[in-house]
């Protein structure tokens, strides 16, 4: 059974985001862009809210609720993929299911099933899209990734790796 988002403690969650580690092969976008040319930060929206965007038949999606596991474990880097997969698939008119069981299952690789005391202890952002990407996850493969560490449009630092594809 799974808990409704709005009847769970925030502050007493598991969330498992484990730091930020930078690759000195990532692509820094301030080397490729002309930074003249570049629309100013001001322009661009804080945030985007992909439930107001609608599927091709002008359909939106549905409210997705399920915590995904992320209630039970320090999954929360393999919740959201599985929170993007379901939203793509509703966008796209193929929706796609993924579960908590499911969640739990790729989040075994960390040896949670084995010992959940043990080894709840969150996962490595990067590690995880690299696995995405080249082994898939809940019937998707990670197109190429990007990320943000600063406060401009050129502090965007590429992946060799955000969108889910078939």
């Amino acid at each position: 059974m799974t808990t409704p988002l709005a009847n769970l403690n925030w502050n007493s969650l598991p969330l498992g985001k484990l730091p930020f580690s930078p690759d000195a092969r990532d692509l820094k976008l301030a080397s490729y862009i002309d930074k003249e040319k570049l629309i100013s930060a001001s322009q661009c929206p804080l945030a985007h809210d992909w439930d107001e965007i609608p599927s091709a038949a002008g359909k939106l999606p549905d409210a997705d609720t399920d915590p995904l596991g992320n209630d039970k474990a320090n999954c929360c880097v393999f919740s959201a993929p599985g929170h993007m997969t379901k939203m793509i698939g509703q966008q796209t008119g193929e929706p796609l299911t993924v579960t908590t069981d499911m969640v739990l299952n790729a989040y075994s690789i960390t040896g949670y099933k084995l010992d959940p005391k043990l080894f709840d202890n969150g996962f490595n952002i990067r590690v995880l899209l690299k696995l995405w990407k080249m082994f898939g996850l809940y019937g998707t493969k990670l197109l190429p990734t990007c990320s943000r560490t600063g406060k401009t449009l050129t502090s965007l630092h590429w992946h060799r790796g955000s969108a889910a594809g078939r």
